[in-house]
């Protein structure tokens, strides 16, 4: 275990040194780690080039990938993101739904706004329309106000 946060920590610090484009090279290595790492920190960076690799990453039957993919797309707040998030959410547990209506209030846009209202009004369980509520409300009050004629 010593050894992995070892070599988590030198892949880490190496990335780091790197520039986007030598980053994107590294999201075809075959170690996931070396791609994980690209990926986090293009994230972090805005590289909004990674959003097709992180949707695709939604797919994994893996909670963990999906959660780490996630991460990086609440990261990036690309209102991409959306339509894949929901289509994750289907058929998980009810944990991770919320995660994924928290990480639509934190992305934004027109689908995830309209999705966090149905929610809100109409889903079967409280406390997920509770969640969904929070995350509207936090996500609207974000939102540019539009001057008044």
């Amino acid at each position: 275990m010593l050894e992995d946060l070892a070599t988590s920590a030198r892949l880490v610090l190496a990335a780091e040194a790197k520039k986007n484009p030598e980053l994107i090279q590294d999201l075809s290595s075959k170690d996931d780690r070396v791609q994980w790492v690209a990926l986090r920190l293009l994230a972090e960076r805005k590289e909004s080039s990674v959003v097709p690799q992180l949707l695709e990453k939604l797919k994994s039957d893996d909670l963990e990938q999906m959660r780490r993919a996630m991460g990086a797309l609440v990261e990036l707040k690309d209102p991409r993101a959306a339509s894949a998030l929901i289509d994750a959410s289907r058929a998980r547990d009810d944990v991770f739904q919320r995660e994924v209506v928290f990480a639509l209030g934190e992305i934004g846009g027109e689908e995830a706004e309209a999705y966090l209202y149905a929610v809100e009004q109409g889903h079967d369980d409280e406390l997920m329309r509770n969640s969904a509520r929070e995350a509207l409300t936090e996500l609207r009050a974000k939102k540019p106000k539009e001057p008044k004629p």
